[in-house]
């Protein structure tokens, strides 16, 4: 018999059922009939793209296998679902060619990468066929619950709906088949997602701003810092486009200047060789004029982002356009990502000292900026006062000498 005639992902389905009999049922959700839905999604789906032979074969077989043994759905890949698929395909004697494409979708999925194949399309579409459920908000109610009693870990609802959140921003459906019959309840299932988290956010404030109150403590809530902090940042950016509309006007207004003083001095300076110094003069302060300017609006170069010894250097850069580190463009995407994945994984303090750095940071850099920019202002102001007082007794003194 050819491979292709084998009913592999039939197979597969008898084994996980006697698997989940033996297992006792402890797990709910992902029991066998949750796992046996979205295999029967997989077949529809795999069906409308008419995908034949073992394609067919390990699309089902991947969906069969991918919540297989799990308990925690906050984990990526586990060992207990990896030696239930080995022990499938001992079993049966899978194909030893298609175990790796089986493994490679289960794995492409688990991390989220964008599909590359059609059997990575149709396990990330049945897979996903979840979000699109009619009672979407009560499962992640109730598999907040089971996750809890299976793993003695206790997480909050709205870590659970923060989760459920990433995947709705990070997939989307592939074939043509899934986003028929699942993007507009999934679209639906989004919003109320988002409301639900909303509405999670503002009972963790008032819940925090009440312990603050019994505790007799004035302290800023999280929500409280963090509107705080993006007013300031909010501000910073404003003011360095301020700055930098500031010192554009003053190159424009001094560039004129200069392209009238020059076209002055060279076609009439003949005839008023008395004009030669002053003109001289007010060249000189809107050349100095320019070069503060340009200092003010071009990038700040700061330790900070070469010295990782510094005390202000920041691991994530939270937003400062106006320093673009010219290393970045080799910086290696698994550092980037490790130190990441480092910071986020931390405690909030370890997140608002991130933001601490960064106000700091920037606020040193609105100081040079506007440091340069009063200078200019300044040199502009005398030095145009200077010159024209220069002009006057030039002229005054060349009266006197006819």
């Amino acid at each position: 018999m050819i491979l292709s005639e084998i009913s592999y992902h039939k197979a597969a389905g008898k084994f996980l059922k006697k698997y989940f009999e033996d297992a006792g049922g402890t797990s709910i959700f992902y029991s066998y009939g949750f796992i046996s839905m979205l295999a029967i999604e997989a077949k529809h789906i795999a069906k409308s793209i008419s995908l034949k032979g073992m394609d067919y074969q390990n699309a089902i077989v991947a969906t069969w296998f991918r919540y297989a043994g799990v308990t925690d759905i906050c984990l990526g890949r586990t060992e207990t679902m990896y030696n239930i698929l080995n022990s499938f395909f001992a079993d049966i004697n899978y194909p030893e060619t298609e175990r790796e494409v089986v493994e490679d979708a289960i794995l492409n999925v688990i991390e989220n990468k964008d599909a590359e194949t059609e059997i990575h399309k149709v396990l990330a579409d049945a897979v996903n066929s979840r979000l699109a459920s009619h009672n979407f908000m009560e499962y992640i109610l109730l598999i907040s619950k089971e996750v809890n009693r299976l793993t003695g870990v206790e997480r909050s609802e709205l870590y659970y709906a923060n989760y459920f959140l990433n995947i709705f921003l990070k997939s989307h459906y592939y074939t043509e088949y899934a986003k028929e019959n699942y993007s507009v309840q999934r679209e639906k299932n989004f919003q109320l997602l988002e409301k639900r988290i909303d509405k999670l956010n503002e009972l963790e404030d008032d819940i925090e701003r009440n312990n603050i109150k019994l505790k007799g403590n004035s302290s800023l809530t999280n929500k409280e810092t963090e509107d705080l902090f993006k007013m300031a940042f909010r501000n910073y950016n404003h003011l360095v486009s301020v700055a930098d509309s500031k010192a554009s006007l003053l190159i424009h207004v001094n560039s004129i200047i200069i392209s009238v003083m020059l076209a002055f001095v060279l076609g009439k300076i003949e005839k008023n060789v008395f004009l030669l110094w002053p003109a001289i003069l007010l060249l000189s302060i809107c050349m100095v004029t320019i070069l503060l300017s340009i200092l003010a609006s071009r990038p700040q170069k700061n330790s900070f982002m070469q010295d990782q010894q510094c005390h202000s250097y920041q691991k994530f850069f939270f937003g400062s356009f106006d320093l673009i580190d010219p290393s970045f463009q080799d910086a290696d995407w698994e550092k980037y990502y490790r130190q990441l994945n480092e910071l986020f994984r931390n405690s909030r303090e370890s997140v608002y000292l991130e933001i601490f750095k960064e106000s700091f940071n920037v606020r040193k850099v609105l100081s040079k900026k506007f440091n340069y920019l009063s200078k200019a202002y300044w040199v502009f102001i005398v030095g145009l006062l200077v010159s024209v007082i220069a002009f006057l007794l030039a002229i005054k003194n060349q009266m006197v000498a006819l």
